[in-house]
């Protein structure tokens, strides 16, 4: 949300063309997050943008993963559209990762956050209006306890030494639920907690 954020409130903004996600078109969850595909839908219901689902087996390999991202990128292209954004912040290998899936279907790809400092992502983010729950941890980094809070100072200040304050590492993911430009909130019910290998993540209801 931060990278779509920061990309669009350049001088010289890009025109977006839709938001993307892969999920587990078994369980129809986003993977790792828990995300409930409902809930995507309704965020870019409420920001006006498009958003492209693309379906992924529950266990899928890479091979299949890169070949599905490569038919999506392709189409793409063919339409016009040029670049792909990420909000990755520091992790060298998944950059190049993500640039040589882009490269290879000459699409190019931009990272608004790149290098921004961890400690200054959800401050940054507070600031600028947005509004964010954990709805996944990463154990033993983080516990059950906290999915659910707040993305605010208070839980910054929380996190144990050498958990990422940007959760970079996959310790913790978040999901944003309002904001500036959000033209109503998300609405979401938690109604408990999903195992998923070493994650934690919440199990959302319809509200």
């Amino acid at each position: 949300m931060f990278a779509l954020h920061r990309l669009l409130s350049q001088p010289l903004a890009f025109e977006v063309h839709s938001l993307f996600t892969t999920y587990c078109e078994e369980s129809r969850l986003l993977a790792i997050h828990g995300t409930p595909l409902s809930l995507i839908q309704a965020q870019a219901r409420s920001m006006s943008i498009p958003v492209d689902l693309i379906p992924l087996p529950d266990q899928s390999s890479n091979i299949e993963y890169e070949t599905r991202l490569a038919k999506y990128f392709s189409e793409l292209k063919s339409l016009g559209v040029n670049h792909v954004v990420f909000g990755d912040l520091f992790v060298e290998e998944i950059r190049a990762y993500r640039e040589g899936l882009c490269a290879r279907q000459g699409m190019t790809s931009l990272f608004p956050l790149w290098k921004l400092p961890p400690e200054d992502v959800v401050p940054l983010l507070i600031a600028a209006g947005y509004r964010s729950i954990v709805c996944s941890v990463l154990a033993p980094c983080l516990n059950a306890e906290n999915l659910g809070c707040e993305l605010d100072h208070q839980f910054l200040e929380s996190l144990p030494a050498g958990v990422d304050p940007a959760g970079e590492n996959g310790e913790y993911h978040s999901l944003v639920v309002n904001g500036p430009r959000f033209q109503w909130p998300i609405v979401y019910r938690q109604q408990g907690i999903r195992h998923e290998g070493a994650y934690r993540q919440c199990e959302f209801g319809i509200a």
